[in-house]
């Protein structure tokens, strides 16, 4: 997946199923800073992205 414009937080801790997890960043607008859009873990291929939050243009 290919974006344009998008800007990623610093590393963000947080809690999932009782274990603290770190790594987390948050997917915001790199023209606007308006997010988060989605949010992926650092070093991984897969960004998970919010449907509602998006505009797809060709």
């Amino acid at each position: 997946m290919v974006f344009e414009n998008i800007g990623f937080t610093r590393n963000v801790k947080v809690e999932d199923k009782g274990q603290q997890k770190e790594g987390l960043k948050w997917l915001i607008c790199a023209e606007c800073d308006i997010g988060p859009l989605g949010w992926c873990y650092e070093g991984e291929t897969e960004a998970w992205l919010s449907p509602s939050r998006l505009k797809y243009a060709t």
